[in-house]
């Protein structure tokens, strides 16, 4: 997969396979310019031979000519193209910076069951909080769940809950054996046994 596909998905939010995040982290930018400058010796030194091939057959004027016009013709070129590869690598720079900081906000977010990812970076990022130092971090968003409790999971123990409302039992009939008897059972007291 490509390095620029990878960044297009990161930033969309979707989550990466463990591939993607080792092609990422092992990715460079200044690699780039390292690259583009190789490639620049290169094409220099190409332009070099083809020169000294065309210079055994021109004049002395003609010689001086040509050179004065490859001079200006590399300036401009190599200018151009240090200007290109800084801005690649500028651009590269940025998108991994706004990778690695989505990437450190969705596990704030999850570790404290803030429901809001986005909502808790902008807040992060307009009160100039460092998201990669844990203890300001972790200051910052217990502040945060007091402030706006609504933006995180309630912290929910499991049990039992309230006990079902009991029903009034009804009198049984004057005449009901049953009844009668069902009703003593159910008022007698427990008799717990003796613990040895």
């Amino acid at each position: 997969m490509k390095l620029s596909e990878i960044i297009k998905k990161a930033l969309k939010g979707e989550e990466l396979n463990a591939l993607e995040k080792a092609e990422l982290e092992r990715f460079d930018p200044d690699a780039l310019t390292q690259r583009a400058a190789d490639a620049e010796t290169q094409l220099k030194e190409a332009r070099e031979k083809l020169d000294a091939a065309e210079q055994d057959k021109m004049t002395e004027a003609e010689k001086f000519k040509k050179r004065a016009e490859q001079a200006e013709a590399k300036l401009k070129t190599s200018e151009e193209a240090r200007r290109t590869a800084e801005a690649d690598r500028d651009e590269a720079k940025r998108q991994h910076a706004a990778l690695v900081r989505s990437n450190r906000i969705a596990e704030l977010a999850a570790k404290h069951k803030c429901e809001d990812a986005e909502y808790l970076d902008f807040l992060a990022e307009k009160r100039g909080v460092d998201i990669n130092d844990d203890a300001k971090a972790g200051e910052f968003i217990e502040a945060l769940k007091k402030e706006a409790p609504k933006y995180f999971a309630a912290d929910v123990k499991p049990g039992a809950g309230a006990p079902p409302p009991q029903q009034p039992q009804e009198k049984p009939q004057p005449g009901d054996r049953i009844g009668s008897i069902i009703e003593s059972l159910n008022n007698a007291p427990e008799i717990q046994p003796e613990i040895q």
